[in-house]
């Protein structure tokens, strides 16, 4: 039987000296859903401060460079909300890492999505998607139901 979720590393954890935009790609073909978690480091340390862009892009074909995407606006975060940003970057902790949390619903988007990152000052960095498939049956010998767990998916 094929599991109901995949954990894929789309950008590995590391250090990242100096500013500059982090990329990653990922293709979902065969899953429906996906939440995609950004965990980077403390903010307000060594001269990092908030990120400036961070957005998720969809591409039909697989991706060599960002440039290739088309922004997800509702996925697509700045500094102040607008026709082509969906969300304003929160505030941030100066003693405790931080993480962005993004949900998708792969259904009505490209098969590739892209990652982007501005990452401001060094810092600690990785991206994680957590891709979810149809439920496909019973996980161990129990009574199966005619109905499936409802899944609550946000934006996408």
């Amino acid at each position: 039987m094929v599991p109901d979720s995949d954990l894929v590393i789309m950008y590995p954890p590391s250090t990242q000296l100096g500013d500059g935009l982090v990329t990653a790609s990922l293709d979902t073909y065969g899953y429906d859903f996906a939440d995609i978690i950004i965990s980077d480091g403390t903010y307000g340390v060594a001269g990092k401060t908030l990120p400036t862009t961070v957005r998720i892009g969809q591409s039909p074909t697989a991706i060599g460079a960002m440039n290739q995407c088309t922004n997800i606006v509702s996925l697509t975060g700045g500094t102040a909300t607008s026709a082509t940003v969906g969300f304003v970057i929160g505030g941030v902790s100066t003693t405790k890492a931080g993480a962005t949390h993004f949900k998708v619903d792969l259904r009505n988007v490209d098969r590739y999505l892209c990652l982007e990152y501005d990452l401001v000052g060094t810092g600690h960095l990785a991206a994680y998607a957590l891709m979810r498939r149809p439920h496909t049956g019973p996980k161990a010998a129990v009574a199966t139901t005619t109905l499936d767990a409802v899944r609550s998916i946000a934006a996408g």
